[in-house]
C-alpha cells in the first residue's frame, strides 16, 4: 500500500461540507504537504466556480 498523496487529500477534504471542518482536516495531514494540498484545493474550488458560472 503506498501512502496517500496530495491529490488525494485535497479531493477528500473538498468533499467536507464546512470551512471549520477542512481546515482542521489539512491540520490532520503531513506538514510536508500541507502546501501542496492547499494549492490543489484552491485548484478545486476555482474549477468549481468556472463551472458553476457557465
Amino acid at each position: 500500500m503506498y501512502p496517500t498523496r496530495p491529490r488525494e487529500h485535497a479531493y477528500r477534504i473538498a468533499k467536507l461540507p464546512t470551512l471549520a471542518e477542512r481546515r482542521q482536516a489539512i491540520l490532520d495531514i503531513p506538514e510536508a504537504y500541507q502546501a501542496m494540498v492547499k494549492t490543489h484545493l484552491k485548484m478545486i474550488f476555482i474549477d468549481r466556480k468556472t463551472r458553476q458560472i457557465r
